[in-house]
């Protein structure tokens, strides 16, 4: 039988009981240190909604905390303020007198003006529509067929899913016809039918709409064989 000193066999002891209870330690360290992360994210707080709505405008994430600097008040522009109001009264008087210009020139005129204004953009997109078409109509009335047909073709590029694009296409056709170019003329009377079908109906363009423009440029296409 062997005596140890009780030294050894106390160290001993000591060194399990660290090797035991380190596991332990770590444990309830882990634990601590947790809990001390769930604590400071429950003690995060959320950006406001009028701070999100401002990211969600932005489509980045611009305010990330509530306290942050970057101020979100009157940010809001989509309802349409006193002066907006104002200045598209006064756009749509000036775009009125678009119809009544004698010529090109008197036509840019009052495109400068518009366009100059401080209007919305869906103001400005329907002048935009009426001034290609006015500036093809004095074209073609000073028999500048090409440049109008310029015009139209810049209507049918810039605006190609507009309910008038029928229109435009039967426009360029007699337009065509004026050239003595049948064959082109004739496809733009197949493009009418093509297109009408695809416009998309409401109070202003309906069927009858649809129908109308087709059976024109049927009448055309017969009209066009026997002119040529």
């Amino acid at each position: 039988m062997k005596y140890y000193p009780v030294h050894n066999i106390m160290c001993a002891l000591i060194r399990r009981g660290l090797v035991l209870s380190l596991p332990v330690v770590l444990l309830l360290g882990g634990v601590s240190m947790r809990g001390d992360d769930s604590v400071g994210s429950r003690g995060s707080k959320e950006v406001g909604v009028n701070q999100k709505a401002l990211n969600e405008s932005l489509g980045a994430p611009l305010i990330n905390s509530p306290d942050s600097s970057i101020s979100h008040e009157n940010t809001n522009f989509t309802e349409e303020t006193l002066y907006s109001k104002q200045q598209n009264v006064k756009a749509k008087q000036r775009a009125a007198s678009l119809g009544s210009t004698r010529n090109i020139e008197d036509a840019k005129k009052v495109i400068k003006d518009v366009l100059g204004m401080d209007a919305s953009a869906s103001v400005k997109t329907d002048f935009r529509k009426a001034s290609l078409l006015q500036l093809a109509t004095h074209s073609e009335q000073k028999k500048s067929y090409e440049e109008a047909q310029k015009y139209l073709s810049q209507y049918l590029q810039r605006y190609s899913d507009d309910a008038l694009i029928p229109v435009v296409l039967l426009r360029q056709g007699d337009l065509f016809r004026k050239m003595g170019a049948y064959d082109l003329e004739r496809q733009k009377y197949y493009d009418v039918i093509k297109a009408a079908p695809k416009v998309n109906l409401n109070g202003e363009f309906d069927l009858k709409y649809v129908k109308k423009v087709a059976f024109i440029a049927r009448s055309q296409i017969g009209d066009s064989f026997y002119e040529e």
